[in-house]
C-alpha cells in the first residue's frame, strides 16, 4: 500500500513539473524577441505593406528601402525555407495583434509550391498552440507532432533541446524589457562574399543540378486562405517573383508550368502577378548565392523597383 501511494505521489509529482516547465516554455518563449512569431504577437506594429514568403523576400525585400519610395511603414514577415502553410500560419496570427495592412505582397515563385524546398516549422509555433487556428492547422497538416502534444512538456520535448537557448534568452528579453531584437523589420540579408573567387566557387556548385518542380496541393490551398482572409479585409494583394539567375533556366524543368497555374489563381481573384525576370542584374551571376537567392546589393536595386510599382 506505501508502495502504491509513493507511485501515484511520485507521478503526480513528475506531472505537476512537466505542466509547470511547460507553461515555462510558453511564457519565456513569447517573450523571446528574436523568434518572429514571438514578436509579431506581442508587438503592434501596424505596417500598410507586408510582405510574405519564404527566403527569396526574407533575404531580398528591405522594408526601409521600399518605406523609402512608398513612405508607407513596412514589415517583412517573411522567413527563412518556409513553406505557404506557414505564411498562412504567421499572417493570422499577426492579424490577432496588428490592424490589417493595406498591402500584402506574397512571393510566388515556383519553388513556392514545391514542398521539397520550403516546409512546415512546427516549432515556430509551439508556444501559441493555445491558438485555435495555429493549433487546428497543426493537427489536420502535421499530425506527427500533433498527437503528442497533450502530453504535458511533450511539445517542446519533441524537438529534444532546440528551444533551451530560445528561453534562456526570452527570460534576458523579459528582463531587458526593451532589448535589441533581430526582428525589428524582419529583414535579413545575405552580405555578398569579400572576393569574386568566393562568388565563382559556390556558383560551379549551386548550378549544377537539374531542378523538376511538384505543384503542391496543399501549398495551393493554404494560398488561396491567404487570399481569402486578406481581400475580407479590403487588403490588396500583389503577387511577385523576383530576378532569378537566367542562365540557370535550362536546370529548372516546368517552372514555366508552374508560373502558369499561379497566373490562372491570380487572375481568378484579380490578382497583379509580376515576373521580374527581364532586369540586367538577371544575368550575373555574381548577383546571386544560389539561382534564386540575390545579394544585398542587388537586393536593394531590385527593391526600388518593385516599391515604384507599389507606389502607383
Amino acid at each position: 500500500m506505501k508502495k502504491s501511494y509513493k507511485l501515484l505521489l511520485f507521478l503526480c509529482f513528475t506531472l505537476m513539473f512537466f505542466i509547470g516547465l511547460e507553461k515555462f516554455y510558453d511564457f519565456f518563449l513569447k517573450e523571446n524577441m528574436n523568434i518572429k512569431s514571438s514578436y509579431i504577437s506581442k508587438n503592434k506594429i501596424n505596417a500598410k505593406i507586408i510582405i510574405l514568403g519564404s527566403c527569396g523576400p526574407f533575404a531580398t525585400i528591405s522594408p526601409k528601402e521600399i518605406e523609402k519610395y512608398t513612405h508607407l511603414k513596412t514589415y517583412n514577415l517573411a522567413e527563412d525555407h518556409v513553406n505557404i502553410l506557414e505564411n498562412y500560419l504567421s499572417y493570422s496570427l499577426y492579424l490577432e495583434n496588428n490592424k490589417s495592412p493595406e498591402y500584402l505582397i506574397i512571393y510566388t515563385s515556383p519553388e513556392t509550391f514545391d514542398e521539397r524546398d520550403n516546409v512546415l516549422h512546427s516549432f515556430h509555433f509551439s508556444q501559441f498552440l493555445d491558438n485555435p487556428i495555429i493549433c487546428k492547422t497543426l493537427k489536420e497538416e502535421n499530425p506527427n507532432y500533433y498527437r503528442w502534444t497533450f502530453i504535458p512538456f511533450m511539445k517542446y520535448a519533441y524537438y529534444n533541446s532546440k528551444f533551451n537557448f530560445n528561453v534562456i534568452q526570452g527570460i534576458k528579453h523579459y528582463i531587458k524589457k526593451k532589448p535589441t531584437t533581430l526582428q525589428l523589420t524582419g529583414y535579413s540579408p545575405i552580405i555578398s562574399p569579400g572576393t569574386i573567387e568566393g562568388k565563382n566557387k559556390i556558383h560551379r556548385i549551386t548550378y549544377k543540378f537539374e531542378k523538376k518542380y511538384k505543384w503542391s496541393k496543399i501549398q495551393e490551398k493554404y494560398l488561396l486562405k491567404i487570399i481569402k482572409l486578406a481581400q475580407s479585409q479590403n487588403t490588396k494583394i500583389i503577387f511577385y517573383e523576383s530576378p532569378h539567375y537566367v542562365k540557370s533556366n535550362f536546370n529548372f524543368i516546368k517552372r514555366a508550368e508552374m508560373q502558369k497555374k499561379t497566373k490562372k489563381i491570380a487572375a481568378n481573384f484579380g490578382i497583379d502577378y509580376l515576373i521580374f525576370d527581364t532586369m540586367k542584374l538577371s544575368l550575373d551571376k555574381n548577383n546571386f548565392l544560389y539561382a534564386t537567392a540575390m545579394y544585398e546589393e542587388p537586393s536593394i536595386q531590385f527593391t526600388k523597383v518593385l516599391s515604384t510599382y507599389i507606389k502607383k
